[in-house]
């Protein structure tokens, strides 16, 4: 493992690495929710 001086740099790409995987992960949950849900409620699935 090779310890760059660019730590703040790096961990900062992370936090947005981080927080656009959530946010991505988040959405297609919460949308794949609303799927199942419709789904159910028209009696199509």
């Amino acid at each position: 493992m090779i310890i760059l001086r660019e730590d703040e740099e790096m961990s900062r790409w992370e936090m947005v690495v981080a927080t656009t995987v959530i946010y991505i992960v988040g959405t297609g949950v919460i949308s794949w929710r609303g799927v199942n849900t419709i789904c159910k409620n028209l009696k199509t699935c």
